[in-house]
């Protein structure tokens, strides 16, 4: 195996393609090693969630499994439709290791019936 050049002055060294390559190569697997390494990854699902009816100045949640979230990991949902009235709010965390949770709160005085819709969950 060729020895590697501290310094290619050219292209036409007899090594340089050999060399080239080879810090390419290096260079991959560092890039790969980062990577595994990164505590934060982008974990999504789209999920259709069942809430029900919620009473009036109450909550109720659905969880998501989902594979690698981690509760050291920040979890958002939103519905991808109208949830059936615009005085609703939710929230998303992760509850256990795998585990997402979307709390749905019903603010007002009376209950509200929630429409059934997939939710984008993310989780990073």
């Amino acid at each position: 195996m060729p020895s590697r050049p501290s310094r290619l002055t050219d292209l036409s060294h007899p090594d340089a393609v050999h060399v080239l390559n080879q810090l390419l190569a290096e260079y991959a697997i560092r890039i790969d090693n980062v990577d595994k390494k990164a505590t934060t990854k982008r974990i999504s699902s789209l999920s259709t969630l069942v809430f029900g009816t919620v009473a009036a100045n109450s909550c109720t949640e659905a969880t998501v499994n989902l594979l690698d979230a981690r509760t050291t990991l920040v979890a958002h949902a939103n519905p991808t439709l109208p949830l059936g009235s615009n005085n609703l709010t939710w929230t998303a965390y992760v509850s256990a290791a795998n585990q997402v949770k979307v709390r749905v709160c019903n603010p007002t005085a009376g209950a509200i019936v929630i429409n059934t819709v997939k939710w984008n969950i993310l989780v990073s």
